[in-house]
């Protein structure tokens, strides 16, 4: 519940690990101690004093819609799309995901966190470096030494990005975060989940 105005002050993040680079009246920016390349992951914090138009967080057919819209606006995948709890408010959660130049995937969480009168929106980015595609071959490998066709495989995957179906084959999937854990994509749920716990809003409660 909303007990005042809120501001850019409003949010509270405690963050180990992380390293600020940056911070204005309506961004701040931290970039994640500790990785082999040190533009790997970037943490980005904005606020806009105005409110979310276009979402509703209690359609969650059209909350996917406007994901998907915004996926294909900005060239990329949309991997997933949830409304979660954040600092006990509800808000939106995806990721997608984008080809980098040379190899590579970059995958983009975003969590945005509306409001009567203003929204803020927590942005981590996490880059595939080294060797790429590793993630996904491992997980074709398996399905077809399991049987499953490259055509079935084709089809799933396929499926699965379109936001049509879920496919039972997708690299993408949450249950082999485990067996990779350095991949950017499991980064970026990991991360959140860290960032969620100790995320906290002035005003809300």
């Amino acid at each position: 519940m909303v007990t005042e105005q809120l501001g850019f002050d409003a949010i509270n993040l405690r963050l180990e690990g992380w390293t600020a680079v940056h911070a204005d009246s309506q961004r701040r920016q931290w970039m994640r101690d500790a990785e082999g390349d040190e533009f790997a992951s970037t943490l980005l914090l904005t606020y806009q004093p105005e409110a979310l138009e276009g979402i509703d967080l209690d359609d969650h057919v059209g909350v996917r819609k406007a994901v998907r819209e915004i996926a294909d606006g900005a060239g990329q995948i949309m991997v997933s799309v949830d409304v979660v709890g954040a600092a006990g408010v509800p808000a939106l959660w995806y990721i997608l995901k984008q080809n980098q130049a040379p190899s590579g995937m970059v995958y983009s969480g975003c969590l945005i966190l509306p409001f009567t009168n203003s929204f803020f929106t927590l942005q981590l980015m996490c880059m595939e470096t080294g060797i790429t595609g590793i993630r996904e071959a491992i997980v074709m490998d398996r399905f077809i030494a399991s049987g499953v066709s490259i055509r079935e495989l084709s089809e799933s995957a396929t499926r699965f990005e379109h936001g049509t179906a879920k496919g039972h084959y997708s690299p993408d999937a949450p249950e082999h975060d485990v067996q990779f854990p350095n991949h950017p994509l499991s980064k970026v749920r990991r991360y959140f989940r860290d960032i969620l716990s100790v995320l906290s809003i002035k005003g809300v409660y």
